[in-house]
């Protein structure tokens, strides 16, 4: 049977020449469509470069993208907090990108509660699955198809994304032309605007700032390659539940064993006595709470161990985590209040830094993860950490507060903590190490990362200071 979808046309082209006309006939390998690399779907998603009237999905809902989310280079889905209206609702969740709806499952998608958080599933033309996915949670997922969407062909975007040179930024070999001056100024009212009215996306679909919180101090705790699961684990367990709970071993074992994180009676045969005391009793006391949590268990392998400090190791950071949930920890009663308080003293870094100075229980002083013992070491927080947690949860909410009141004193103090803390070192920040002024602190790094989501991303380069900077330079050198 022959194929008729836009991936398999002939492609026809006429090359003119002195001795006459050649005319070659370019057909697409059989599979086409499989051969389509999804980095290329994955740029035409984050860039938008397809016809947005009229978008419907694959069963007739009409979509209007508020924003594509922002690219996921860790695991699980492609794009995290995108932000869609499907008919008249409004929809917050993640993306995931495929050639096709058959690798959805051949990736075993619809096994994997980390894409659970999947509100949209673009792909690039249908087959036989198409319009019947599922979740890990049973949910249906809606599909958007951008093969009939493309305004450019597609063997002209498939060249053109082979050709392409692989470097961070368009401007990347022209950054050292942009002033100290102009870099400062710019720099200055990107961060005035990232701190007045920084993008709590959640807060669209209803959550409440302690909710908010919750999720975003357990991405923190979760390094780069466990912060997914970390915020998934989060979204499992209500903070309602985990605070009526009074027992710290008890809130170990809620959080442990829904993460699928203690071990098993036949992986503690090697283990000391007090090391596989502790890891059945919290295997007891899960198994006994189990009932009350109405969301499934995670897997194991959604955890990430290799190639980490033994601080970084989820069991640890867990551990950490329940210590903040636990009775007179930050997340346990009003974590607002006492964040806004702690932010008006007049050390206000260190007041909201002793919120997070917590220490899990003795246990953790000689484990970073349940079934084996260590040397013993500092089971707290360390500092490294705490600057991530004030960076990307508790100063954005913070700074949220302070623009839905109008605290002029709030804005003051988290200005003052904006700019004490250390500039941030990641992979964002480093496409921007051309610039000839060095980053002092998190006020600037926390620019750069507006405005690569702002100006970069979208490519509003003539709207940015740097991009219109660099046209004029070259204009007088004209």
């Amino acid at each position: 049977m022959r194929r008729t979808d836009p991936i398999s046309k002939i492609v026809a082209h006429y090359y003119a020449q002195q001795d006459g006309l050649l005319s070659l006939t370019l057909h697409e390998p059989q599979g086409g469509a499989a051969r389509i690399p999804e980095a290329l779907l994955q740029d035409l998603w984050r860039t938008q470069q397809f016809r947005h009237e009229g978008l419907k999905t694959f069963r007739g809902l009409r979509v209007h993208v508020l924003s594509p989310g922002t690219l996921n280079t860790g695991g699980g889905p492609d794009f995290l907090g995108a932000s869609l209206r499907v008919d008249d609702q409004h929809w917050h969740g993640d993306v995931e990108i495929h050639v096709g709806s058959a690798q959805w499952y051949q990736h075993r998608h619809h096994l994997d509660p980390r894409y659970n958080s999947v509100v949209l599933h673009v792909i690039l033309e249908t087959d036989i699955w198409t319009g019947g996915l599922l979740r890990q949670d049973g949910e249906g997922i809606p599909e958007v198809v951008l093969a009939p969407r493309l305004e450019t062909p597609l063997q002209t975007l498939l060249h053109s994304f082979h050709r392409q040179e692989k470097q961070a930024l368009p401007c990347a070999n022209h950054l050292p032309q942009v002033s100290p001056d102009v870099q400062k100024k710019w720099l200055t009212a990107l961060a005035q605007e990232r701190f007045q009215a920084p993008p709590l996306r959640e807060q669209e679909a209803g959550f409440s700032h302690d909710r908010w919180l919750y999720r975003r101090v357990f991405k923190a705790l979760g390094y780069a390659k466990n912060a997914m699961p970390m915020q998934s684990l989060a979204a499992r367990i209500p903070l309602t539940l985990a605070r009526t709970i009074e027992d710290p071993l008890d809130l170990e074992a809620l959080y442990l064993g829904t993460a699928d994180l203690i071990p098993a009676a036949a992986d503690l045969v090697e283990a000391d006595r007090d090391t596989a005391d502790y890891c059945m009793a919290l295997s007891e006391r899960y198994q006994r709470m189990a009932p009350q949590i109405t969301h499934p268990q995670m897997l194991r392998s959604q955890w990430t161990f290799a190639r980490m400090r033994p601080a970084n190791f989820p069991t640890l950071r867990l551990a950490q985590a329940v210590r903040l949930l636990a009775p007179g920890g930050l997340l346990r009663d009003d974590p607002l209040g006492r964040l806004v308080e702690a932010a008006k003293q007049d050390k206000p870094l260190a007041a909201l830094a002793a919120w997070l100075d917590v220490e899990p229980r003795a246990f953790w002083k000689r484990h970073f993860r349940l079934e084996k013992r260590s040397r013993p070491h500092s089971a707290r927080i360390g500092k490294a950490r705490q600057q991530r947690i004030f960076a990307n949860a508790i100063l954005p909410l913070l700074s949220q507060v302070a623009t839905e009141t109008n605290d002029p004193t709030l804005a003051q103090a988290l200005e003052a903590c904006w700019t004490a803390l250390p500039p941030e070192d990641d992979e964002i920040v480093r496409q921007y190490a051309g610039l000839p002024v060095r980053f002092a602190h998190a006020a600037d790094t926390q620019a750069l990362h507006l405005l690569n989501k702002t100006y970069c991303e979208p490519g509003r380069c003539l709207q940015c200071a740097f991009g219109q900077s660099m046209m004029q330079e070259e204009e007088a050198g004209d």
